[in-house]
This record gives structure tokens, sequence and C-alpha cells, in this order.
């Protein structure tokens, strides 16, 4: 190959390698938004919320809580990867997409975040 299909490749890698990370940093900085405003948004929306765990069930692979804020509140899934310690009462982080089960929209966890 000569010299400048080479520089061409690999420029062309190089941004798209940039966009790839730009993207990421996107996704990981969303703003924390009310869990009101997210029982708004449409199904497969991505959100972050915070509130305090006010139900708790665990089976071996999933733990299903509902978070609480003022008077809102959304039921969260999460699949288990690794054990997460969480109690009713703990304030969390929660990122997630936004889904529908039994006509109730709930959160399907990306991330839990104890604050």
């Amino acid at each position: 190959m000569q010299e400048s299909t080479i520089f061409k490749i690999s420029l062309s890698l190089s941004l798209i390698g940039i966009l790839i990370l730009l993207f990421a940093t996107e996704i990981n900085n969303k703003e924390v938004i009310t869990i009101e405003k997210a029982l708004n948004y449409s199904l497969d929306s991505k959100v972050k919320i915070q509130g305090e765990v006010n139900s708790l069930a665990e089976t071996p692979g999933i733990i299903l809580f509902s978070i609480k804020e003022n008077l809102s509140q959304i039921k969260v899934i999460a699949f288990k990867e690794e054990e997460i310690a969480l109690k009713k009462g703990d304030y969390v982080e929660v990122t997630g997409t936004i889904k529908e089960y039994q006509n109730e929209k709930e959160i399907e966890a990306e991330s839990i975040t104890l604050l």
C-alpha cells in the first residue's frame, strides 16, 4: 500500500474513534431529571434520576425496586451482573432506559449509584 492510502485509513479511523468517545461522554453526562419528568418521556428514552429506595425485592438475577422523589415514584428493574447492596431508605442515582410493563412505565437500569 502507498503511504497516502495508509494515512487516509489512519485518519478515518482516528476520527471515528473520536466521534465514538464524544458520543459515549454525552451518554454518561446525562443531566439528572425529576421522576415526574421521566414518567413523561417516551419509551426507550435514556434518563438519569435520583431518589429514595421505597420498596425492594431481589431474585438471584434481578433486583426490583421503587424510587420515590417528593410525590412521584417509579419502578426500576436491574439485571444483576454483580452484587448490588441496596436497602429501603437508600438514596440512589439511576441511569437507564424508560420501558413499559403491564401498562406502567419503569426504568431498566444501566447503572445504580448509592449517594
